[in-house]
């Protein structure tokens, strides 16, 4: 079930936002990055071995939907304009909730690994959307793919794209056999993401991808 909250989008630099503070690190370049629990920072991370991200296995008591469907990047319509892509850094989220005990790891590379555990309060969430000065006119978009890489396992996890996918959203669903989680045929009324964790669970994000087919 997608959480409704309001969505308000910011544009930010080089500080990330975290539980009420500003945590200056992991720059665009990639030369820091850090780690979370409690409020409390450590020391810089770095990205997991050979800058791969690892296939978890699928350990939960709930029911997912099974690998998530590798789809194909839209192709040129006869009706299409300018196809543009926009790679939003997992690192660059505008909001996220980190419960005490829990952990968010944000590496060199810009990867981010949030770990839950079953007896937080509450579920930890992430969000990330296109900055408002990107974003193109509803009305000028003909159709939005997007994809989320990384992986997830445990208890609970989940991630949405855009909300007017036809996805909409996976749940407890390793992504396709190239790592991604697939959202298609958006309208253009949003370009934005979001994780949701809780109980005994992991997600890495490392990649963040918008395919917006522009009308002629």
């Amino acid at each position: 079930m997608r959480h409704v909250r309001p969505r308000q989008p910011v544009e930010r630099s080089r500080g990330l936002k975290r539980s009420g503070h500003i945590a200056t690190c992991a720059d665009r370049d990639g030369d820091r990055g850090f780690s979370s629990a409690g409020g409390r920072d450590t020391p810089p991370a770095t990205p997991p071995t050979g800058g791969a991200i690892p296939s978890y296995a699928l350990s939960s008591p709930f029911v997912g939907s099974g690998q998530a469907p590798l789809l194909p990047r839209p192709t040129p319509r006869p009706d299409a304009g300018e196809i543009k892509t926009f790679l939003i850094s997992p690192a660059d989220f505008f909001d996220e909730v980190i419960r005490e005990g829990s952990t968010l790891t944000v590496y060199t590379d810009g990867t981010i690994r949030v770990d839950s555990i079953r007896d937080q309060v509450g579920d930890n969430h992430m969000d990330w959307a296109l900055p408002e000065a990107l974003t193109p006119r509803q009305e000028d978009v003909l159709d939005v793919y997007a994809r989320g890489c990384g992986s997830g396992s445990g208890d609970f996890y989940e991630i949405y794209g855009p909300w007017d996918s036809l996805e909409f959203e996976y749940e407890v669903t390793p992504p396709a056999e190239d790592g991604c989680w697939h959202f298609t045929q958006a309208a253009g009324k949003a370009f934005d993401f979001e994780i949701w964790l809780h109980g005994n669970s992991s997600m890495t994000i490392n990649r963040l991808e918008l395919v917006v087919t522009l009308r002629p």
